[in-house]
This record gives C-alpha cells, structure tokens and sequence, in this order.
C-alpha cells in the first residue's frame, strides 16, 4: 500500500522538527520527497516504505525510523 501524501508530511515534520514546504512535494517509488525547512537549516527529506531507487543515488546524512516508514536526510545545500 502506497504511503498517503498526508502522512508523509506528518512524518517528515516529526523526523525533521521542521516544516515541509508544500510545493516541494514529489511522490517517488515506495514514498515521497520534499525540503524540510527547519530555521535556516534546510533538508531535502525522503520518507519511505520499502526499496526506493532514489534515495541509493544521494548521499544520507542521517536516517531514522518514524511511525514505522523510513525517514532519510539527504546531504542537499540550497542558496
């Protein structure tokens, strides 16, 4: 079962303590991915359910577990 938008936002926040920026929000193979915007610190966020392709092509700078979806922080460095 594909993970439902609504829930990845509420995951990435909750993982990120920050906030998703909503036009970010892309669906990709077994999740989704969107910037996570916490102060000035900002992080490209995957959350996911199962294999993803895209997220073997970046690398993670941190990862975690949250509400049972895996939720990866993407090295990404926005000006």
């Amino acid at each position: 079962m594909a993970i439902k938008q609504a829930l990845a936002v509420k995951t990435m926040e909750a993982a990120a303590g920050g906030k998703v920026v909503s036009a970010s929000m892309s669906e990709v193979t077994n999740g989704w991915v969107a910037l996570v915007i916490k102060a000035a610190d900002k992080k490209l966020v995957c959350v996911t359910q199962g294999e993803c392709p895209l997220t073997a092509m970046w690398a993670v700078e941190n990862s975690c577990e949250q509400d049972g979806f895996a939720c990866g922080y993407y090295v990404f460095e926005c000006k």
